[in-house]
């Protein structure tokens, strides 16, 4: 099981209304490919309310992403389940609006499931967006424009987009504009609500690929598919297959391989011929071969495992990290932070204060045995003289 704290600051109706939408938005919801709602709880002592969720073993996307890089015929596979959590939510009048590998968990037969509602919103039904007050929620670099210029309000289209940013990040590492850096979070969502025309795609991309993620990243939210519609790609159609499932043993580190029976000369070219055919079955374009100029500057995103040895990977911290060595340079990672509502930036406000006294008192308490241990060997040295 896994419980995820959220913050009640003040005991109003709007902080506790606040504090209890995901609740209300997960209570309801029973689908595969997301993550099961348990309960909840409120400690009002300690002001926090506790959702306790089913534990995915597998950890992020993003965490074994980092590890292992990306895999296309795996990327595939989970694209198709995370189309297919995406089309249950937006049946259901949910758009989730933080989409992003860091909220893609994966368990250990290699099923998704989308997470972290904290900024998914019920939208109106015959209006096809949200009707409360807007305000920013979600990631920057997987945002859609019209979302951050808030022109048309939250749409399912604004999913469609951020699922085109998840699947570019997952197969090459880095998000739309390559190695384009921005000194801030401000520049970042300028750059992306005044976008004209998309940055060109890596080279590496195959296809398939290429097809699926342009058509989530029309500039125009109505042109954009829906999840349903985009399940009918062929980027989509090779995912999750059950008749090629990921073995579910833990001992599986590598990717699985297809070799020949043994069997005599003649039989064996044939059965090595029907392996080559049906490794190219949802295999990558010549073109995945060459190497990708954009990914260059990203961290490990070439020479590595198949993301298909992730799933069975330890589950470690997926919080965010500040920086990361790259080479001979440092590269900052706040744009894959999400934007800090003022309930959350007043709890880490309240959390660095309450850390800064820790360390305050700590000083002085060491400050004070030193004073103390001083004293005490200069009377001991008085004493013997």
């Amino acid at each position: 099981m896994a419980v995820k704290e959220v913050p009640i600051l003040e005991e109003t109706d709007s902080a506790i209304k606040e504090a209890t939408r995901e609740v209300e938005l997960l209570r309801g919801l029973k689908h595969e490919n997301i993550v099961k709602y348990l309960g909840c709880h409120v400690d009002n002592a300690a002001q926090t309310l506790s959702i306790f969720t089913e534990w995915v073993p597998g950890g992020s996307l993003e965490h074994n992403r980092k590890l292992f890089g990306g895999n296309e015929r795996v990327v595939r596979r989970f694209t198709h389940q995370l189309l297919s959590g995406v089309a249950y939510l937006h049946s259901k009048n949910i758009i989730h609006h933080d989409i992003k590998p860091a909220n893609i968990l994966v368990d250990q037969n290699g099923v998704v499931k989308i997470a972290d509602f904290g900024s998914s919103r019920l939208i109106n039904s015959a209006t096809m967006s949200n009707a409360s007050t807007p305000s920013l929620h979600g990631t920057p670099n997987y945002m859609a424009p019209e979302v951050i210029k808030q022109s048309s309000g939250r749409s399912r289209k604004a999913d469609i987009w951020s699922i085109g940013c998840t699947v570019l990040r997952l197969l090459t590492g880095g998000p739309l504009w390559g190695d384009r850096r921005f000194d801030s979070q401000a520049a970042l969502l300028y750059y992306i609500a005044n976008l004209e025309k998309l940055p060109p795609l890596p080279d590496t991309l195959s296809s398939n690929a290429r097809e699926f993620i342009l058509a989530c990243l029309q500039i125009d939210p109505s042109m954009r598919p829906s999840a349903v519609e985009l399940l009918k790609f062929s980027f989509a159609q090779c995912a999750g297959h059950k008749s090629d499932p990921v073995s579910p043993d833990p001992a599986v580190t590598t990717p699985r391989r297809h070799t020949a029976p043994s069997v005599p000369a003649k039989s064996s070219r044939k059965s090595q011929h029907r392996t080559r055919r049906s490794e190219r079955t949802c295999g990558h374009d010549e073109a995945t071969k060459k190497t990708d100029p954009r990914s260059e500057s990203s961290p490990g995103l070439t020479r590595r495992p198949s993301l298909v040895s992730s799933l069975f990977a330890p589950a470690q911290d997926d919080s965010p990290t500040r920086q990361e060595e790259n080479d001979d340079f440092v590269v900052a990672h706040w744009d894959d932070q999400p934007i800090l509502s003022a309930a959350a930036r007043k709890e880490r406000e309240k959390r660095q204060t309450e850390a800064a006294e820790a360390a305050r008192r700590r000083q002085e308490r060491e400050q004070k045995f030193q004073e103390e241990l001083a004293a005490y060997r200069h009377e001991s040295f008085t004493g013997r003289a």
